[in-house]
């Protein structure tokens, strides 16, 4: 896929990420947010660093900072983006943060630590590919439930998610919106859905006399 066409759709599975977060935060840390702000993501430390997504999140464990960054395409350095961002984050808020890569990808995922001869830096790496789609059906919030596209195994799986999304969905302009991103999703992923599913869209004319 072109570095154009990625920066593209980058928004759009952020703007996803955003919608499902809660139910990301309970599946990967087993923690129910209470609370959840968002941060800033620009940081300036030495030079200036966006984050994907960064949280201040209150369970009843206490109060945390999680730093999230989406990829679904290698990159060789974002093991030593994540120490960066974790020294600024830290420098920031002096807190450490709880950093979660999520990968989409195909192949392997990153490596989920950053070595050199003198430092060691270790986050967590999600393959949502192998969180199995059962996960993903579960939950209440269709935008989760569109992220299933990446566990889906063929079209039984594929409709299994658009009924889902039929079900949850609160109304018709819901629906469309979230059956559009699945579309989206599916193109950023390759993954083939049926045509049929893209919501058509009807643009009034004024008439002119």
């Amino acid at each position: 896929m072109s570095k154009k066409k990625i920066a593209r759709l980058d928004p759009v599975f952020k703007e996803i990420f955003q919608k499902s977060i809660s139910e990301i935060i309970k599946l990967i840390t087993s923690q129910k947010p209470q609370k959840i702000s968002y941060l800033p993501e620009e940081l300036r430390f030495v030079k200036q660093l966006r984050t994907d997504l960064l949280l201040s999140v209150k369970t009843k464990a206490g109060s945390h900072i999680f730093h999230f960054e989406i990829q679904n395409h290698p990159d060789k350095i974002i093991p030593e983006k994540m120490l960066l961002y974790k020294i600024a984050i830290k420098s920031k808020y002096k807190t450490e943060p709880e950093q979660f890569l999520l990968w989409f990808g195909k192949g392997n995922p990153p490596k989920a630590y950053y070595k050199d001869k003198s430092t060691i830096h270790r986050f967590r790496v999600i393959d949502m590919r192998k969180l199995g789609l059962k996960r993903f059906l579960e939950s209440q919030n269709p935008y989760f439930v569109l992220l299933g596209i990446v566990s889906a195994r063929g079209k039984n799986d594929i409709e299994l998610i658009k009924d889902r999304i039929r079900f949850l969905a609160r109304d018709e302009d819901e629906r469309r919106e979230v059956m559009k991103n699945l579309i989206l999703v599916s193109d950023m992923l390759k993954i083939k859905i049926a045509r049929e599913m893209i919501p058509k869209i009807e643009i009034p004319v004024e008439k002119t006399t």
